[in-house]
């Protein structure tokens, strides 16, 4: 054997070997399909194959969309089968797709009519397949657009349409729904049974929860809440929506009264503005009358940000016989009051008060 000839022969392996790496399974999509199941998979409309026999039985077994109606066709083309196997999670980086260009779907079993119902549907059983059909729509979506997401479902079937819905315990396939799939969407429901398969359009209301303020990374207790510490996320279960805050901006340049963990909902009892006075603080206190500004100075009593009421006691006269006022915080270590009923003037002249 050559030298050349076994560098040629390397060449070669090492080319297979990396193909191979590259596309780890093959599915070979076939032109017809006919079936009986009211769920196909890829198994149904490809032939797939993988070096690895396990690797290849569960890519077949991946649900790909609802049987058609009985005696019915339907038809998938490949850019229709890339986008079910990315939204059932399948790396197609690792898969080569091949053969037809599309493949018709036919259910072969003929369906024979519904039994007729004996009674009317009580308004017990309505509620409970509505909810039914509510939760497998939602798992649907967890499943196929976003696991994390809190799909919240209403459905409301008429009695004609509940009387369709399969028995507890059946399995139901749903199809359907639009992006970015919150509001009204239209779903259809499928089951399969002893009469063949039965499909369902479904009306459902579909909503998330409602977006709040949360922390992204610890807050400390006494810092001040910046635009990179807060975003809006979807409320966690419990969340007591009467006291969170629903606009970054009502947070953002505010201190947090305690530390925020990470993803808590900042609720209105967390925050408060900046303190521009401290308890025990010497402030100054402006008065005004008509067009005349009074300054003096205060001890605070409490804590105050900005435009807060705060308790300050006078300085002047005996320590037990000082008087206390209320007044607003205007600025760093400084208060203002007035006098009942007269509206402020311009600041045009001022008074300093010594002891």
């Amino acid at each position: 054997m050559t030298r050349a000839y076994t560098r040629t022969v390397w060449t070669v392996l090492l080319t297979l070997s990396t193909a191979a790496a590259v596309a780890a399974a093959e599915v070979q999509l076939r032109s017809d399909c006919h079936t009986d199941k009211a769920l196909v998979t890829l198994g149904d409309v490809a032939d797939v194959r993988a070096a690895d026999p396990q690797q290849a039985a569960r890519l077949a077994t991946v649900e790909l969309l609802a049987a058609p109606p009985a005696g019915q066709t339907r038809t998938v083309d490949l850019p229709q089968l890339r986008q079910l196997l990315e939204l059932r999670g399948i790396d197609l980086s690792r898969v080569r797709l091949s053969g037809a260009s599309r493949v018709r779907v036919t259910s072969v079993q003929s369906s024979s009519p519904m039994p007729a119902v004996a009674r009317p549907i009580t308004e017990s059983s309505l509620r409970q397949r509505n909810e039914r059909v509510g939760q497998a729509v939602g798992d649907y979506l967890r499943r196929f657009v976003d696991a994390k997401a809190r799909w919240q479902v209403a459905v409301r079937l008429t009695a004609g349409e509940a009387e369709r819905v399969p028995q507890a315990g059946q399995m139901m396939v749903v199809e359907g729904g639009r992006e970015p799939f919150t509001g009204l969407q239209q779903f259809v429901v499928a089951v399969r049974t002893a009469d063949g398969t039965v499909q369902v359009p479904v009306r459902a209301e579909v909503t998330l929860p409602e977006q709040v303020v949360v922390a992204v990374r610890p807050i400390a207790r006494g810092s001040v809440v910046r635009a990179g510490d807060v975003q809006l996320a979807p409320a966690p279960l419990g969340t007591r929506m009467e006291q969170v805050v629903f606009d970054a901006a009502e947070v953002i340049g505010k201190e947090a009264t305690r530390a925020l963990a990470t993803d808590t909902p900042i609720e209105t009892n967390s925050i408060r503005s900046p303190l521009l006075v401290r308890r025990r603080d010497v402030v100054t206190v402006f008065a005004y009358a008509g067009s005349l500004r009074i300054s003096t100075n205060a001890v605070a009593l409490q804590d105050g940000g900005q435009g807060d009421l705060v308790t300050v006691e006078s300085m002047l006269g005996e320590t037990r016989d000082r008087p206390k006022y209320v007044a607003r915080v205007v600025g760093v270590q400084e208060v203002e009051v007035y006098a009942r009923g007269r509206q402020l003037a311009p600041r045009t002249s001022e008074t300093t008060l010594t002891p």
